[in-house]
C-alpha cells in the first residue's frame, strides 16, 4: 500500500508544470541632491556694547509772551513745524498804536515844513539853504557894506555923523535878524529831530505787536488762536524749542557709569531712520546716581544733527563696555532655535557633497543679519537655509554662498 502511494505521488509531481523565473525589475533612480545656502563661520573684531534708551532734548525752550496788550490778528506755525529765526509767529492788532503813529508822523512833517529846515524829499537842509536865513544874510551883507561906505564918506566930510550913526544902527539890526534866524534854525532842527524820534518810538511800539521766533526752532505747543486777547507780559500759549543743538538724555545703569567720561564718543540711532548712525559726544555726567532706579544721568550732544531729528524723539545709544575682542559670526538664517536652545548644522564635505551635523551653540548680538555664536570654529561651513528639512546623514550641495556685508 505504501509502495502504491509513493508511486502515485511521484507520477503526480512529474506531471506538474515547471515554474518560470521572474523578470528583472528596473533600478529606481536616486533622489536629487538638495541644494542649500551655506556660509563660512566668520571671525570679526567686536566691541562689547550695551544699548541704552534715551530721549532727544533741546537746550533752549521759550514760551512766547506779548510785549503789548491787544487782540491776536494772525498766528503762524503748526505743532512740529520748523521756524527759522526771525519768522513771524504771532501778529497782534495795534489799532491805537497805528493811529498814534500816523498822528506823530503828520505833526512831525507839519513842524518840519513850516520851519523850512527840510526839503521836499524830507532831507535836512543846511543853514545857508533855509530861505529866512538866506534873506537875513543878504540884508546883513547889504547893511555891512552900507556902513563901511558911510564911514568913508564921513572921512571925506561928505556926510554928517548922524548918517553914519543911522547906517550903524541898520547894520546892527540886520546882524541881530541874521543871528535870530540862525537861532530859529537850530531850534527848528531840534524840534524836527524830536519829532522824528517820536515817530521812531511809535514805530518801535508797533514792533511790539509782531512776535517772531528768537532762534531756529520747532513749534512744541500752540494754544493761541486768532481773536483771543493777549495781555502784556503774559504767555501767549506758544512754545518753541530750538532745532540745534540737540542732546540725547540717557539713563545709564550704574554698572556702566564708570565707563563714560566727558568727551566720550557715543553712537546714536533713532527709530525714525534706524539704518542711519548718528554721532554724539558726552558733555555732562551726573555726579550721583538716582536712588530709586540706580541709574546715572548722561547728556550727549549730537554732532551735526540732521533736519529730520526733533526734540522728544526716542533714541538708542550704543555704549562700549569693554575692550574689543574677536568673535565668531554666522548668518541669522543659520541658527535654529527650538525650546529655548539654539542649533546650527555644520557641514562636513565628502567628495562633492556635504553632510550636515547638528551642533548646539550659544548666540550673542545680531547685526546686519549676522549673529555672534559660541561653540564653533572659524571657517567651518554651516547651512543657512532649509534647516527644518535637514537630517544627520543626508547629503546636500551648496547652491549659494552667503557673505557678510563689507
Amino acid at each position: 500500500m505504501r509502495l502504491w502511494t509513493c508511486i502515485m505521488a511521484l507520477s503526480l509531481w512529474g506531471c506538474a508544470p515547471s515554474s518560470k523565473p521572474a523578470p528583472p525589475q528596473p533600478a529606481r533612480p536616486a533622489p536629487p541632491t538638495m541644494g542649500i545656502e551655506a556660509a563660512q563661520v566668520e571671525r570679526k573684531l567686536s566691541t562689547p556694547q550695551v544699548s541704552i534708551s534715551g530721549t532727544l532734548v533741546s537746550d533752549r525752550r521759550v514760551e512766547l509772551a506779548s510785549a503789548a496788550s491787544a487782540r491776536v490778528d494772525e498766528v503762524y506755525g503748526e505743532v512740529g513745524q520748523f521756524l527759522p529765526r526771525g519768522t513771524v509767529v504771532v501778529r497782534l492788532r495795534p489799532l491805537t498804536v497805528e493811529r498814534q503813529k500816523r498822528v506823530s508822523q503828520a505833526q512831525y512833517l507839519e513842524r518840519a515844513f513850516q520851519s523850512g529846515v527840510i526839503d521836499n524829499r524830507g532831507t535836512l537842509r543846511k543853514p545857508d539853504q533855509v530861505p529866512d536865513i538866506r534873506k537875513s544874510k543878504g540884508n546883513l551883507d547889504y547893511y555891512a557894506k552900507n556902513y563901511q561906505s558911510r564911514l568913508q564918506l564921513r572921512r571925506d566930510e561928505l556926510i554928517s555923523d548922524q548918517d553914519v550913526t543911522d547906517a550903524l544902527h541898520s547894520y546892527n539890526n540886520a546882524k541881530a535878524d541874521y543871528e535870530g534866524a540862525l537861532q530859529n534854525y537850530h531850534q527848528s532842527v531840534a524840534q524836527v529831530t524830536a519829532g522824528r524820534i517820536e515817530v521812531e518810538v511809535e514805530a518801535e511800539k508797533a514792533a511790539d505787536y509782531v512776535i517772531t521766533a528768537p532762534f531756529d526752532s520747532y513749534v512744541q505747543e500752540r494754544k493761541v488762536t486768532v481773536g483771543s486777547y493777549a495781555n502784556q507780559g503774559q504767555p501767549l500759549g506758544m512754545t518753541l524749542v530750538s532745532a540745534s543743538p540737540l542732546f540725547a538724555e540717557l539713563e545709564v545703569p550704574q554698572q556702566q557709569g564708570p565707563l563714560l567720561h566727558t568727551g566720550e564718543r557715543v553712537q546714536i540711532q533713532c527709530d525714525a531712520r534706524p539704518s542711519q548712525n548718528l554721532t554724539a559726544y558726552v558733555e555732562r555726567v551726573s555726579p550721583d546716581a538716582d536712588q530709586e532706579t540706580r541709574t546715572i544721568s548722561v547728556q550727549a550732544r549730537l554732532q551735526s544733527p540732521p533736519s529730520w531729528l526733533k526734540p522728544g524723539m526716542f533714541v538708542t545709544a550704543q555704549l562700549q563696555t569693554a575692550r574689543p575682542e574677536e568673535v565668531l559670526r554666522v548668518p541669522d538664517a543659520a541658527v535654529l532655535t527650538l525650546g529655548g536652545k539654539s542649533f546650527v548644522y555644520v557641514l562636513q564635505q565628502k567628495g562633492s557633497l556635504w553632510h550636515p551635523q547638528k551642533r548646539s551653540v550659544q548666540v550673542g548680538r545680531s547685526q546686519d543679519d549676522w549673529v555672534e555664536v559660541r561653540g564653533l570654529s572659524a571657517r567651518q561651513w554651516v547651512a543657512a537655509s532649509d534647516l527644518t528639512s535637514l537630517q544627520p546623514g543626508t547629503a546636500v550641495k551648496i547652491s549659494r554662498e552667503l557673505r557678510p556685508q563689507p
